[in-house]
């Protein structure tokens, strides 16, 4: 069971609450963006940046959904560009903005990866998917053939004037 700080009883108590993200998405740098003011968060810092999560849905085996990221300045398009977005680990927790005072009062929403990226304009939209989405087995089940190289027993064959006859042990 979850107990709940203070700060955030005190925040669910009124009548009004501001709902918040934290976006992470590895990249060799990792991009950490807060949807709200800058915030600290397991020894990491979440900056102020325009970010947005849309139609994000989790199942029990899927993800879906997208995160759209500011890219007034071209970082997210260069990042997404250069280093690649698909299979990415991509982390969403939310929170409280009314009401943060410790790592507690930030809650996991979604853990997967990223799917495909599409830029437009001043925004970046990373697709989202479930963290197996593009794994698969390595493992190839093959039938055995039903046909052979070998030519059958007895069969004659001719080199360099000899004849020989083919036999099977």
């Amino acid at each position: 069971m979850k107990t709940l700080t203070a700060a955030l009883q005190a925040a669910h108590a009124t009548a009004v609450q501001k709902p918040a993200w934290l976006v992470q998405i590895n990249f060799s740098t990792p991009l950490r963006w807060s949807s709200y003011d800058t915030v600290t968060y397991g020894g990491n810092s979440f900056d102020a940046g325009d970010v947005d999560v849309s139609r994000v849905r989790v199942g029990a085996v899927d993800v879906d959904g997208s995160v759209v990221l500011g890219n007034a300045d071209d970082t997210v398009a260069a990042m997404v560009l250069t280093e690649g977005i698909a299979g990415r680990a991509v982390s969403i927790y939310g929170y409280d903005a009314a009401a943060t005072s410790s790592d507690d009062d930030f809650v996991l929403l979604v853990s997967g990866i990223a799917g495909r990226a599409v830029i437009s304009g001043e925004k970046v939209s990373i697709e989202l998917k479930e963290s197996t989405a593009y794994s698969f087995t390595p493992r190839q089940y093959v039938a055995p053939p039903s046909f052979t190289y070998l030519m059958p027993a007895g069969a004659k064959i001719t080199i360099n004037g000899e004849t020989y006859v083919i036999e099977r042990r």
